[in-house]
């Protein structure tokens, strides 16, 4: 099966492409006159002798020879299209070369007469634009629109040379090796992308990609996208003037509109370079224009179609001999109108055709089909696209259509049918569709799946304009008809209906086979033989013409229980109007049906979707259904009632009245009995018009035990007074009130005024479920809106990926009836981060059951969502509250540590650890001495060897722009080997914090504190970050640590701040030693004052850490620090015991 690519058959791109179809490497070698390796010197633009077309002839210099003789240096290609001045004329498929662009040309003499000033020879491609083998050299490929070579030398060399049997003639050297070394990156220089974002993104559109990683160096490269045009087996490269913005670490660029779906490559200044891991998904692409602004610095601008025909658009006209061809013309058609319906694109082939029969620059959109072998080889269709564009404002320049001529081969075998084509066919709908996409400004992609893909095989077929083709075409429309451009009149968009069929303010899909509560189209469960009449509304805002509804049915299994009415005939352009269905099950069980609304949008004549409901036993009663004689007024409202009584308890769900008008507007209302009058009110309707014969009238659901209620009639004030007649009358007793409410109505007896009305008033009471939702043992209203921590809706702090689960409970218990749960959802923002688990099916009459919310923040601070609770309780089926939680942050960190004061005298045999004496001797606490007051388990203190502790210690982040600034700290550990690990005793430091550039900083209670000298990038990645080397110091400040007793290489934290007064002193004013000397003879076992007293206890004074206090004598503390003094590098060539080491952090 031969690979075909769709290249322009596009009415208004630079880079769109029509059919080809692949000429063999092989032939293409033997058709080819001369073939030369090259590289692309000059190009200039012109148009012919006879003003028809533009053509670009791109000056070659010659390195090598495959064929044919040359006896010049260089040569021209000419290929039709280019730029002259603000007119581009655009050719497809045709090759389109590129300054600098260097690989192997197969060329045959040029037909046309043209200028030829350098008077050099001027060849044409052989099978157009696969005419032309490009190199990269720096992956040491070379690849056309069907050929790929791995190796230049070994394959594509060999390949020429076997067909050819001459040996290469090398004009001017070329070393490929030094060519890719010059192209190459040294592996250790190579630029790495780590990643990029969004990972989804369109092309053309102006929409930037950001990419990170390291090694881009600080002058602009260039980035290389996956093209669309070979189905990513090469890269195109962005212009400069699409980067944005480059750093060695961060590059941001506009995507390119012939960029595809595949890896991205990044190419530093110093020509290294690399390719992406991962794989950018382009969804969709838009059709550019680059233009040259005279400096040679290019411009991508995006094109726009205008009021051509000043009808609205463009007016195409096809050739003679292609309109004689009806299936030709109905295949076109077919395309061209599925397009227009589907982005209202202003179309529209002329009623007249052209005896016009050739491809010239004539004011005529022509299609036609070529004459003989007028295409080149291997072309199944070419398409001459003309633009005018206009200077706005320095560089920015408008581009519009003014011309398309578009040909077709009439050789090739087309399927011009609605048939799927045959093996050897080539179906001509699909390509119109495809080119006609490029006519709309659509690019190509790399989906297989999307009719835009860039290729297509005999035999195959995609007639569908997908979701991504129309996103992309509304939005080229909505460009295309508000921006008048170079004094042309923006398009209008092409008049038409569109339908949208809604429930419950909920849109409902053509071809919806899952009916949902949500959107009214599943009606519940409804009685047998009565009825539930759900009200749809048919939406033409968005039409822009009436929409003329020709029927709406109801079919399937049981479309007699659903009964369509009130059908309009007419939706006008930018209104509503509403059908109704009511569903009335004729037996129990689910009973379903399709709704189909035929009309007249173009794309959704036939809008169809399925309707469900359940048909249940009866489950209610009827009480005090009571026929009464009452007088009528004919000039004041009034509120009159009757008396009913209830023989068992249960919901009170609907009231009832008869009526013998249609239109007089009621409230119905429940009140208990007090005394044989109406008392206090239990629940009402909302104002309700009656129709003739029974109402029953929907009531807030209210449960009541057995007794007498009365049931209250309210005239509505902005309704017609109350006028059923009838015969009968006399006397009789109203209950009156001049406001509706609980308050008690007046009682008084009157006579008839005006006829006499007879009416008759009941309740239903039902079993019903009755729905509430707890958490943590408090009910959270339906509809609740503010997350508690109380109520357990709000989830409080939790780590970034690590999880937090709720129960919450489903309660019943007020329920005489099983109530249905039909799905839990959570929804909104952040409803990711919020899954449901555990929901049950039922919850039991009088009962309850529970459901489980998890919640995992994916990123840091508020995470919010909804959770939706679907289920048959009447008037709650959609039971939602919202819920949220905080995300925090995670930063794991790693240091190593060393103190001076555990490393003096150090045990023998372990002169590379710290003394751990203050864990042996039982002194270290369990509560830090730090501000935070952490506990860890005194089982942390069991641990020997190497993870031993040594001390507490303090760990702090600082702001990266002002170190003194501390933004997170906590209490951590010492292990013996210099690790810093969490309060467990071995984990790593967790901080509650994004991920950024911080400053750390390590303080003990009395060695100095010190600080990183740069900042350090901390991330939910374990970053170790060793303070001890001290070949490699990475502290701020000067001399902040000390190489004094400690072990070879190795650095640590100065010991003897006693007084914890962030400096060292021997002698001298606050000098360190006279706190050792106050602490001894402060402690209570020294009762003889004895300077030479010593004590044992976790102590700032302890400067060795060996768990005793000692002021003189041996082995004392005071001598310690004044060694530590002698020692500092800056006290030696003039040494004093008034040195004082001062600590190196910058608030100091």
């Amino acid at each position: 099966m031969k690979k075909t690519i769709f290249y322009f058959l596009s009415l208004f791109s630079i880079y769109s492409f029509s059919q080809i179809t692949e000429v063999s490497f092989g032939n293409r070698v033997s058709q080819s006159q001369v073939i030369i390796e090259g590289k692309i010197l000059n190009q200039r633009s012109f148009w012919d002798n006879n003003k028809h077309n533009i053509y670009t002839a791109s000056e070659i210099e010659i390195y090598k020879v495959f064929k044919g003789r040359v006896n010049t240096q260089t040569l021209e290609i000419i290929t039709p299209g280019g730029t002259v001045g603000l007119k581009k004329e655009i050719v497809q498929p045709s090759l389109a070369l590129s300054m600098n662009d260097v690989g192997v040309f197969m060329l045959k003499t040029n037909p046309i007469a043209i200028a030829n000033p350098k008077k050099l020879s001027q060849f044409k491609p052989c099978a157009s634009l696969q005419g032309f083998i490009k190199y990269n050299l720096a992956q040491d490929k070379a690849t056309g629109p069907f050929d790929t070579f791995n190796s230049i030398e070994k394959q594509l060399y060999k390949s020429i040379t076997r067909l050819t049997k001459k040996s290469i003639i090398e004009l001017r050297q070329f070393s490929l090796d030094f060519q890719k070394k010059t192209s190459n990156n040294n592996s250790l220089m190579a630029p790495t992308i780590s990643s990029f974002s969004p990972t989804t993104i369109s092309a053309g559109t102006n929409s930037q990609l950001t990419i990170n990683g390291t090694g881009f160096e600080a002058t602009i490269g260039t980035v290389g996208f996956s093209n669309t045009n070979d189905g990513g087996a090469s890269f195109v490269t962005t212009l400069p003037t699409e980067i944005i913005s480059w750093s060695d670490t961060t590059i941001v660029v506009e995507v390119p509109d012939n960029a595809g779906t595949g890896t991205i490559e990044v190419t530093t200044a110093g020509l290294s370079s690399n390719i992406s891991t991962q794989t950018l998904n382009v969804s969709y692409a838009q059709l550019n224009v680059d233009w040259d602004t005279g400096s040679g610095i290019y411009y991508s601008y995006q094109t726009q179609h205008v009021n051509d025909n000043a009808t609205g658009g463009y007016t195409w006209e096809m050739n003679t001999e292609f309109a004689s061809n009806a299936n030709a013309v109905d295949a076109f058609n077919r395309g061209f109108n599925n397009w227009i319906c589907e982005t209202n694109i202003n179309w529209e082939v002329s009623a007249t055709t052209t005896a016009v029969d050739l491809i010239t620059d004539d004011g005529i959109n022509i299609i036609r089909f070529d004459n003989g072998a007028e295409l080149p080889g291997g072309v199944l269709g070419r398409s001459h696209s003309r633009y005018s564009g206009c200077i706005v404002s320095g560089v920015d320049i408008d581009w519009y259509v003014y011309e398309i001529d578009i040909n077709f081969d009439d050789a090739t075998n087309w399927n011009f049918s609605n048939s799927l084509p045959g093996f050897t066919e080539y179906d001509f709908e699909t390509i119109v569709l495809h080119e006609l996409g490029h006519g709309h400004q659509e690019g190509h992609v790399i989906d297989t799946n999307e009719l835009m893909h860039y290729s297509i095989s005999n035999g195959e077929s995609n007639r569908i304009i997908g979701v991504n083709d129309i996103i992309n075409g509304n939005d080229i429309m909505l460009r295309n008809t508000t921006t008048p451009i170079c004094s042309q009149a923006a398009m209008i968009r092409f008049p038409g209906p569109e339908i949208d069929i809604q429930g419950n303010g909920v849109s409902i899909l053509s071809g919806d086979t899952t009916p949902d509560i949500a959107d009214e189209t599943d009606f519940g469960d409804v009685n047998v033989s009565e009825n539930n009449a759900h009200i749809f509304t048919i939406d033409n805002t968005t039409g822009t013409v009436d929409l003329t509804i020709s029927s709406i049915v109801s079919s399937g299994t049981n479309f007699g229980d659903f009964v369509v009415s009130n059908v309009p005939a007419i939706v006008t352009a930018g209104g509503t109007n509403t059908f109704t269905v009511t569903f009335t099950p004729s037996t129990t069980g689910t009973r379903t049906a399709t709704i189909t609304i035929n009309n007249d949008d173009c794309n959704e004549g036939i809008y169809d979707f399925a309707v469900q409901g359940y048909g249940s036993e009866s489950i209610c009663n009827r009480y005090g259904q009571v026929t009464g004689d009452v007088a009528g007024s004919s000039s004041e409202d009034f509120l009159m009632g009757q008396k009913h009584t209830a023989n068992t308890s249960n919901y009170v769900t609907s009231l009832g009245i008869n009526s013998l008008a249609t239109g007089v507007q009621v409230i119905i209302a429940l009140y208990n009995d007090n005394a044989g009058a109406p008392g206090t009110l239990i629940t009402q309707s909302a104002s309700t018009a009656l129709i003739i014969g029974d109402n029953i009238i929907d009531v807030p659901n209210v449960f009541i035990n057995s007794g007498d209620y009365w049931i209250m009639k309210v005239l509505d004030t902005s309704s017609t007074p109350f006028s059923e007649s009838s015969t009968g009358g006399g006397a009789t007793t109203y209950y009156t009130a001049l406001t509706f409410g609980s308050a008690l109505p007046t009682n008084f007896t009157g006579s008839n005024y005006g006829s006499a009305g007879i009416f008759t008033t009941w309740m239903e009471l039902c079993s019903v479920p009755e729905i509430d939702v707890i958490g943590n043992a408090i009910s959270i209203a339906d509809s609740d809106t503010t997350p508690d921590v109380a109520d357990d809706t709000d989830f409080g702090n939790i780590d970034i990926e690590s999880n937090d689960v709720h129960t919450f409970t489903i309660d019943n218990t007020a329920g005489t009836l099983d109530l249905t749960i039909t799905s839990i959802v959570s929804s909104g923002t952040n409803s990711s981060d919020f899954v449901i688990g555990n929901v049950p099916a039922t919850v039991t009459a009088g009962g309850t059951d529970t459901f489980t919310v998890t919640f995992t923040p994916s990123a840091a601070g508020t995470r919010t969502a909804t959770i939706t609770i679907n289920n048959d309780d009447a008037d709650e089926g959609i039971y939602d509250f919202a819920i949220q939680g905080n995300g925090l942050a995670s930063i794991l960190l790693s240091p190593i540590v060393y103190l001076q004061g555990a490393f003096i005298n150090p045990n023998a045999g372990e002169e590379t650890l710290m003394r751990d004496d203050l864990r042996t001797a039982g002194f270290i606490s369990t509560i830090s001495p730090y501000i935070d007051g952490a506990t860890c388990y005194s089982s942390v203190f069991t641990t020997t060897g190497n993870n031993a502790i040594v001390d507490w210690i303090w760990v702090e982040l600082r702001d990266a722009s002002t170190n003194t600034t501390i933004l997170h700290s906590q209490s951590a550990l010492l292990q013996r080997d210099g690790d810093v690990v969490a309060i467990d005793g071995t984990g790593t430091l967790n901080f509650n914090a994004a991920a950024g550039n911080y400053y750390v900083a390590i303080k003990h209670r009395n060695h100095l504190g010190m600080m990183s000298a740069n900042t350090v990038a901390l991330s939910d990645a374990i970053t170790i970050l060793n303070f001890t080397d001290a070949a490699s110091q990475i502290t701020y400040g000067t001399n902040a640590q000390t190489v004094y007793g400690m072990p070879t290489g190795k650095v640590g934290m100065w010991a003897g701040n006693a007084d914890g007064n962030s400096q060292i002193r021997y002698q001298g004013s606050g000098n360190d030693t006279n706190t050792i000397k106050d602490k001894v003879l402060a402690d209570a076992g020294n009762s003889s004052n004895s300077n030479l007293y010593s004590f044992t206890a976790y102590n700032t004074a302890d400067v060795n850490l060996n768990g005793t206090t000692r002021y003189q004598g041996s082995g004392n503390d005071s001598n310690t620090i004044k060694d530590i003094i002698l020692g500092h590098p800056n006290n030696q060539s003039s040494p004093s015991n008034l040195f004082i080491i001062l600590e190196q952090l910058p608030e100091n």
